[in-house]
C-alpha cells in the first residue's frame, strides 16, 4: 500500500468516522456524549475506520455504502443508546448530507480542472485532493451543526405523528442510493446483467 492509498483509505475513513459521530450526536441532541463517553467515541471511531476500510476493499462500490450505512445505524444506536428508528433517520440525513457535499465538491473540481469524474477519481493525486476538500468541508459542516446545537430531535421528527417527514428522509436516502448505483454503472461501463 503506497502513501496516497493509505491516506485515501485509512486517514480519510478515520476523519469520516469523526464527522459522522459529530453529526449524529448533534442531530440527536446528545452534545454531551463526547464529554462523558470518550471510550465509546473512540471505540466507534476505530470500529468504523476498520469496518469502512474492509467494506471498501472487499465489497463493490455503492453496495459498500449500503453495508456501511447499516453498520452505522446498528453501532451508533447501540453506543449512544438512541432507538433504532431515530438512528436510521439520523444516519439517512448524514449520508444524504455527505453525498450532497461530495457531489458539490466534485462538480466544482470538474469545472475548474476540466476533467470528467472517472478520470478524476482514477488518478491517485487528484483523488486525494478531492477527498481532502470533501473531508474539510464535511468537518466544517459537522462543527457548525455541533457548535450551534442544530438537532432534528427539536422538530419532533421521531414522533409517530410526524412520520411523513421521517419517511420522506428515508425515501430521499433510498433515491440517493439508487442514483449512485446508476451513476456507478454508467461511469464504469460494466455489463448491466453482471452488475445486477
Amino acid at each position: 500500500m503506497d502513501i496516497l492509498q493509505f491516506i485515501n483509505e485509512i486517514i480519510f475513513d478515520f476523519l469520516e468516522s469523526v464527522i459522522i459521530l459529530l453529526l449524529f450526536i448533534s442531530l440527536n441532541g446528545k452534545k454531551q456524549f463526547l464529554k462523558y463517553n470518550k471510550l465509546k467515541s473512540f471505540i466507534f471511531i476505530m470500529l468504523y475506520t476498520i469496518f469502512s476500510y474492509w467494506a471498501s476493499s472487499y465489497i463493490p462500490p455503492v453496495f459498500h455504502t449500503i453495508v456501511i450505512t447499516a453498520f452505522m445505524i446498528a453501532i451508533l444506536s447501540f453506543i449512544t443508546q438512541v432507538n433504532i428508528y431515530a438512528s436510521a433517520i439520523s444516519v439517512g440525513v448524514i449520508v444524504i448530507l455527505i453525498i450532497i457535499i461530495e457531489s458539490i465538491v466534485l462538480i466544482t473540481e470538474m469545472m475548474f480542472l476540466k476533467n470528467d469524474m472517472v478520470t478524476m477519481l482514477a488518478v491517485p493525486k487528484i483523488k486525494v485532493i478531492h477527498s481532502t476538500l470533501c473531508k474539510v468541508t464535511q468537518l466544517g459542516v459537522a462543527f457548525l451543526l455541533y457548535r450551534f446545537n442544530i438537532s432534528i430531535s427539536q422538530w419532533n421528527i421521531f414522533k409517530k405523528e410526524n412520520a411523513v417527514l421521517s419517511f420522506s428522509i428515508l425515501q430521499i436516502f433510498m433515491m440517493t442510493m439508487f442514483m449512485m448505483s446508476v451513476n456507478f454503472v454508467v461511469s464504469h461501463q460494466t455489463d448491466i446483467m453482471l452488475y445486477n
